[in-house]
């Protein structure tokens, strides 16, 4: 399966206004995902035809990137790496919502508790 990934390139400053433009690197690519990201089948629905036109620019200017790369192989980028994240056990995310000096978990708690007696 194709992969997506994001190569930020640096940030243009023009004036108080600033970019940071981007490249839409695919890779992994095979002829069934070029087909289907070239859309529906059209009479030259070749593997480079459908490369072809998913590289155009109109397509890398409508979703804003300077240009789309892609790949059969897989392209690894630095900045996208996340391997050292794995190493570390996920953190217990909890929630806690308060209403008034209440806890909604113990509100929602003592309700069940009290219209639900006997239905055990």
């Amino acid at each position: 399966m194709a992969r997506l990934q994001i190569l930020e390139l640096p940030t243009e400053h023009h004036g108080d206004d600033m970019t940071t433009p981007f490249i839409l690197v695919i890779d992994q690519a095979d002829e069934n995902t070029a087909s289907t990201l070239d859309g529906p089948d059209t009479e030259d629905a070749s593997y480079a035809t459908a490369i072809k036109r998913l590289t155009g620019r109109s397509l890398a200017e409508q979703i804003g990137a300077r240009a789309i790369l892609v790949f059969e192989t897989t392209v690894d980028i630095p900045a996208n790496d996340t391997t050292a994240y794995s190493a570390t056990p996920p953190a217990k995310r909890e929630l806690v919502v308060n209403v008034g000096d209440h806890e909604v978990g113990s509100l929602i708690d003592e309700f069940v508790r009290k219209n639900h007696q006997g239905y055990a």
